[in-house]
Parts: C-alpha cells; sequence; structure tokens
C-alpha cells in the first residue's frame, strides 16, 4: 500500500512540473513556443472603404409660367420623354392677343402720323432755303417730328413685350430630360412660377457621398472608386471634394462623375466602395492584452505584445511607419504573453 501511495506521489508530482513548464511557455527540455511568423511587408492589404451614396441629377427643374394665366393644355404626361425647346403647356392667352391687337392698329396710326409729320418737316426746310417761313416754324416742324418718331419706337418696345408675353403663354422644355411629376390641370389658373411639371435629365447625373475625415483625406488621393447599386458596379472618378464640413456632422460631400454608360437614374442609392493609399494588416492578427488591442511582434527570440492605436475588433489593422521592417507573429499567437521566448516554424 505504502508503494503504490509513493508511486501516485511522483506521477502527481511529474504532472504539475509539466503543467508550470507549459504555463510559463516552455516545453521540457527548455525548448520555446514555436510560433510562426512572417514580414510585415508580406502581409499589407490595400485599405477597402465604403460609404453610403446617392445619384444625384444635374439638371432637375420644376417648371412654372412665367405669366399670369389659365392652363388650356398640358401636352404630355409623366414618364414622356422630351427634348429641349418642346412645348409642354399652353396658357390661354387671350388678354395679350387682344392687346397685342390694339398696338398693331395704334402703330400703324402712329407711323402715319410720323410720316406725315417728316413730309411736312422736308417742305418747310425748302420753304426756309427759299426764304420763305421762319424759324420758329422749323423749329416746331423739327419737334413734331421726333416726337412722332419717338411715339413710334415706344409703341414699337410695348408690342415686342407683349408679343413675348404671349410667346410665354407655351411653357417650352429648358432641356432634354423625362417628366417625372404632373401637378396641373386644364383649366387652372396659374400665377408666375406655378410649378405645373417637374422635368428631370436622367443622363445627366453624379454620386454623391457624405464622407468623414479619414475618408476625405483617403479619397482625395486616390480619386477612384466604385458604385455598387442593384449588384451593379459603376467606376466613379472624383470630381470635388468640398471643403467646408457639413454644420453638427463633421462630414465633407464628395461628387464623383460617372465613367461609363448606362448610368444609373437620378435618386437611386448605392454603396461606395474605393481602396485608400494607406495599407492595413488582416484583422486575425489582432489580439488583446489588458484591454488593448495590438500585435505580437518578434524581436530576437521574444514575442513582444505592440498596442495599435484606433485598433478596431474585426476591422483591419492601420499601419504606421513604426511597423516597417518588423516581423508579426502569425500562428501561435493567441496563448503568447509580452517577453515570453518562442521560436520559429516554418
Amino acid at each position: 500500500m505504502i508503494k503504490w501511495l509513493v508511486v501516485a506521489g511522483f506521477l502527481l508530482a511529474v504532472c504539475a512540473d509539466a503543467g508550470e513548464k507549459r504555463v510559463s511557455g516552455r516545453e521540457e527540455g527548455g525548448g520555446s513556443v514555436a510560433v510562426g511568423v512572417r514580414p510585415v511587408e508580406a502581409l499589407l492589404l490595400p485599405r477597402k472603404l465604403d460609404a453610403p451614396a446617392r445619384v444625384v441629377g444635374l439638371k432637375d427643374a420644376r417648371l412654372g409660367p412665367e405669366v399670369a394665366g389659365t392652363v388650356s393644355e398640358i401636352l404630355v404626361e409623366v414618364g414622356d420623354r422630351v427634348t429641349s425647346g418642346a412645348p409642354l403647356v399652353r396658357l390661354d392667352g387671350w388678354e395679350y392677343r387682344a392687346a397685342l391687337a390694339q398696338l398693331d392698329a395704334a402703330l400703324a396710326e402712329a407711323r402715319i402720323r410720323r410720316d406725315l409729320a417728316g413730309r411736312q418737316l422736308e417742305r418747310m426746310r425748302q420753304l426756309r432755303s427759299q426764304g420763305q417761313g421762319t424759324a420758329e416754324q422749323l423749329d416746331s416742324r423739327e419737334a413734331e417730328s421726333q416726337a412722332l418718331g419717338a411715339g413710334v419706337k415706344r409703341l414699337e418696345a410695348e408690342r415686342e413685350q407683349t408679343a413675348l408675353r404671349l410667346d410665354k403663354c407655351q411653357l417650352k422644355a429648358p432641356f432634354s430630360g423625362v417628366v417625372v411629376e404632373k401637378s396641373g390641370m386644364p383649366g387652372q389658373w396659374a400665377a408666375p412660377g406655378t410649378p405645373l411639371l417637374r422635368l428631370v435629365d436622367d443622363g445627366a447625373v453624379e454620386v454623391s457621398a457624405d464622407l468623414d475625415r479619414e475618408q476625405a483625406a483617403s479619397l482625395s488621393r486616390i480619386r477612384k472608386g466604385t458604385l455598387q447599386v442593384g449588384g451593379q458596379s459603376h467606376p466613379l472618378t472624383l470630381r470635388s471634394l468640398l471643403g467646408l464640413e457639413r454644420e453638427g456632422r463633421r462630414t465633407r460631400e464628395a461628387r464623383f462623375t460617372l465613367d461609363a454608360s448606362p448610368k444609373p437614374a437620378p435618386g437611386v442609392t448605392g454603396r461606395l466602395f474605393w481602396e485608400s493609399a494607406a495599407a492595413t494588416l488582416p484583422s486575425y492578427l489582432l489580439v488583446k492584452r489588458d484591454n488593448r488591442l495590438g500585435l505580437f511582434l518578434l524581436e530576437g527570440d521574444i514575442a513582444r505584445f505592440h498596442p495599435i492605436q484606433g485598433a478596431v475588433e474585426g476591422q483591419p489593422v492601420p499601419f504606421d511607419d513604426s511597423l516597417a521592417g518588423r516581423r508579426v507573429i502569425t500562428d501561435g499567437r493567441e496563448g503568447l504573453s509580452d517577453g515570453q521566448s518562442v521560436s520559429t516554424v516554418p
């Protein structure tokens, strides 16, 4: 019985000693923990970033008449594609037609009176050259002729203005596009500027995205990205990055041109993707020690924990110059502690 107790005690002592050696990071015989190591430069990945984005129209106008009148006819429906200059809406415009007729009659009379005064002025000049008539009579004829001529010019300008108003009773498309809204109807009284239609040029579009400071800084160097919409990719080029941040949001708006057709329609939302010039390391390398995320680097035959400022679990690890030329422990890092002795394996 005593023999068995001695043997059991010896076995317990051996197991305890082996456990202590495993915890301290050394195997029996004084060997180090085997780990896999790779140079940082061999692990660098392009930093992939993304942000929500939307397609915005460069030509999106709510159209209304420039003159007041009753809507007599709307010539288009929602969904119709129109070309620049095409008639869209007609107003009644009877008051402008009546005013134009009155002006035509007044202008004809004024021209007759002006022409008569001109002939009378010419005869008075001839008489004056023959020593007949007075200087006062000549001055009177000249003044009358000039006044009637000015009256004709005034009526001509008034007629031109009235004709222009009559022409504006027909609302025309300012650019080619698609009618997307119709808010007017025949018989409606429309004051100047009353919106009757909405016209959008679906071919003139850009992509807009709000970016935080880090995203804006990275994109300003790359200037290329991709818009993902409904499983389709649209290549983009950065056109402008606003210098001012949106108040209260600390974001800057970026505007992109679409490099290829077909282009998504205005109002479509998607996601912007791009790769930053700043490289990163894979997220699986991160370990947590003392509530800090970092990497284990190899220094000689010692594992050193290197905290990474700004690291987020599950996200790529930001690369900084302090990691250049270092070796990262890629395998066997989970149970390591700072300062532990290690040996490398292929």
